[in-house]
């Protein structure tokens, strides 16, 4: 990235990528405590192989057994928990002594989503190269999540069940979570109870150990003594802790997000590179109109494409003010009004990841455990809520497809004004290398560019008008996160052959 870059978008980007670059070292250490977790580190786990743990803190060992205590005292007292001696979700009318069958119960009904023989024998691809099975990165991502939110100690999750967790990750055994069947409403239940299920060490659930050509698929049970890992005994609310949360879908965000970012710089750099071809005339990238119209993003961009431009011997009017000449004065909207297109977008961008980045040290299961007093189980209290409505994360990844659409949209606009001679300032017809009568360097490329606008198109409908009541009327509403991001997700697939 251009020195200069230092606005609040890019610099942050740049921020984002040194500390990925520096996670990747062999030296790097990833200790979690419930509160520090970023983007640049869920990305280091989920793609680069870094490793977490559980920190060395006396004050992490102490507040989870305080949470475990109050608990505890609950049950003792004979109160009503939800989830931990009711039934769940809109049969919570129903009540239990046998507290942890329960919390096995509760997996054995989440697991209930599609895994197909074909994903089973060739390990997530079937034989038309479709898969019905969450990536091994977007899972590895969920793991740390999770363990990160189940480390703030609201949740009764006791720290070795948490570090059991982190284990799969440093063994390299990622659970096989079926890809749709999630609406994120009380959290993501359905993928996190195979990361459970994995961790009890169910037969029935199958993981992928390795990578490559050494990665081999059987069942968890299997995997964890191949590791030497033992198995968990569910404690009551473990299940409940482990699996209502909201963690795959701000993990997944969480490499969108990632993605998204760097794109939206790369169009600027675009942007940039499509006035140098034309010869443009660039004042549109002046300072003073942005300092009169002084939104954040738009003077951002202005700012940043002016960098970008610095070195340019083909453009007039960055330094120097056009006087006189002829032709077309004025540059065309695609990248004259380029800082005023991308603008909002880029400060869309920073909200989505300010908002994925508290998820990430959130407490978003129910019910939730408020400690109290040190030493005192009795002066805490436990507290039904809706933490696990992943709506922020649904916010975050909307906003982020329709930024990438945008994008999209202004960069097909500059290519189409590239290739046609009509609007490309005397350059050859379809940017031709020899004889136009005999070649036809970009034609094809430019009817994929409109296939690839299309496509991006038919991306950028937020998910959230598309909710179904679920689960007895009691998830009436459900953010439907995890599918947003892996919508945004296709996106960036899709803005990426554009770039």
């Amino acid at each position: 990235m251009p020195k200069g870059l230092e606005s609040s978008h890019a610099s942050a980007l740049r921020d984002q990528l040194e500390k990925l670059r520096e996670l990747q070292y062999p030296s790097a250490d990833l200790a979690l405590d419930g509160d520090s977790l970023d983007v640049a580190t869920v990305v280091a786990v989920a793609r680069h192989g870094l490793t977490p743990h559980v920190k060395n803190d006396p004050e992490i060992q102490r507040r989870i057994l305080q949470s475990i205590r109050v608990l505890d005292h609950h049950m003792d007292s004979g109160w009503v928990v939800y989830g931990v001696n009711t039934g769940f979700g809109g049969s919570a009318d129903s009540r239990t002594e046998q507290l942890k069958k329960l919390q096995i119960s509760l997996l054995q009904h989440t697991q209930s989503a599609i895994i197909t023989a074909s994903d089973l024998a060739r390990g997530q691809i079937d034989q038309d190269g479709q898969s019905h099975v969450v990536p091994s990165a977007w899972v590895k991502a969920a793991m740390v999540v999770r363990a990160n939110q189940n480390l703030r100690g609201h949740s009764a999750v006791r720290i070795a069940v948490v570090e059991t967790l982190l284990s799969l990750i440093q063994h390299d055994i990622t659970p096989m979570v079926p890809l749709r069947g999630t609406i994120s409403a009380s959290g993501d239940l359905m993928p996190l109870s195979y990361i459970a299920g994995t961790l009890v060490g169910d037969p029935n659930i199958s993981v992928t150990v390795g990578s490559g050509d050494d990665r081999k698929v059987m069942p968890a049970c299997d995997a964890l003594k191949q590791c030497g890992i033992q198995p968990i005994e569910l404690q009551p609310k473990e299940g409940l802790g482990l699996i209502n949360g909201t963690a795959p879908s701000a993990a997944l965000a969480s490499l969108v997000i990632h993605e998204a970012n760097q794109l939206a710089v790369i169009a600027q750099a675009l942007t940039a590179f499509t006035a140098d071809c034309l010869l443009g005339n660039v004042e549109w990238a002046n300072e003073f109109i942005h300092r009169i119209r002084p939104h954040t993003g738009q003077v951002e961009a202005a700012r940043n494409i002016r960098s970008f431009l610095q070195s340019s011997n083909f453009v007039v009017g960055l330094d120097t003010k056009k006087r006189t000449g002829q032709g077309l004065w004025q540059d065309r909207y695609s990248t004259r009004t380029a800082p005023q297109w991308i603008g909002p977008y880029l400060e869309d961008l920073a909200l989505a990841q300010r908002q994925i980045e508290v998820e990430l040290n959130s407490t978003s299961d129910n019910p939730v455990i408020d400690i109290g007093i040190y030493n005192d189980h009795a002066a805490g209290e436990i507290y039904s809520g809706g933490n696990f409505q992943a709506t922020a994360i649904t916010s975050a990844m909307d906003k982020t497809r329709t930024a990438l659409q945008m994008i999209g949209r202004m960069l097909f606009s500059q290519c189409s004004e590239l290739i046609n001679p009509a609007t490309n300032n005397g350059l050859d017809p379809n940017l031709v290398f020899g004889d136009p009568d005999e070649s036809y360097t970009m034609k094809g490329i430019d009817v994929n560019m409109g296939a690839y606008m299309s496509e991006l198109a038919s991306l950028a409908h937020p998910v959230s008008s598309h909710i179904q009541s679920a689960e007895m009327h009691n998830q009436g509403i459900n953010s439907l996160a995890f599918l947003s991001g892996r919508r945004t997700m296709e996106a960036v697939d899709v803005l990426s052959h554009i770039h």
